[in-house]
């Protein structure tokens, strides 16, 4: 199974922040044998979360 994760955690004050707690939840998804279609909730600037966003686009999916 293929789950598309993003969130946005209130009070959180930037980006790093969100971040790491993004990893954490993208990680425990993965460690139950499911995949993600983009990580882009664990960039850490905007240039980071448009990089993984134009990997969704890249990879054949069916989804998109």
């Amino acid at each position: 199974m293929k789950i598309f994760f993003g969130a946005a955690i209130q009070e959180a004050h930037n980006r790093e922040e969100r971040a790491a707690v993004h990893r954490l939840i993208i990680d425990a998804i993965k460690s139950c044998d499911c995949g993600v279609f983009s990580e882009h909730a664990t960039g850490r600037d905007s240039d980071e979360v448009s990089n993984f966003m134009l990997k969704v686009y890249d990879e054949p999916s069916g989804y998109f």
